[in-house]
Order: C-alpha cells, then sequence, then structure tokens
C-alpha cells in the first residue's frame, strides 16, 4: 500500500504528520522506510521524508 496521495489545499506539514499516522498505523505500508527485523524494527527518517516528499511533488498536478 503506497503513501496516502495529498488532498485539495492540503499543507504540507499537515500532509506530513497524516503520512507519518498511515506509516505508524502500517509497517507494511511503504517500502524501505523500515529498519529491522520483528519487534526491533524502527523507522529510517531519511527514506521516509524523500518518499513523503517525491509523493508531494508528484501530487502538485492535481491539486490546483
Amino acid at each position: 500500500m503506497p503513501l496516502p496521495k495529498p488532498k485539495r489545499k492540503e499543507a504540507y506539514t499537515e500532509y506530513v504528520a497524516r503520512c507519518h499516522k498511515h506509516i505508524k498505523r502500517n509497517k507494511t505500508a511503504v517500502k524501505g522506510v523500515h529498519v529491522g527485523r520483528g519487534k526491533n524494527r524502527k523507522l529510517h527518517m531519511p527514506s521516509l521524508t524523500k518518499k513523503i516528499g517525491r509523493a508531494w511533488r508528484a501530487g502538485t498536478k492535481n491539486r490546483k
């Protein structure tokens, strides 16, 4: 399941918060965001922010 798409007229900070909630709820939501195995799984923030930024820029055409 990929990242949620940005909503119309949604601020970037709101979109980031929504993506964080989505990923914390579902650990298999986005590939390459978690590091480790089992209970030792942790979020890898640099790759997560990169993916969020990419999804945000991809959705700019649809938000106008």
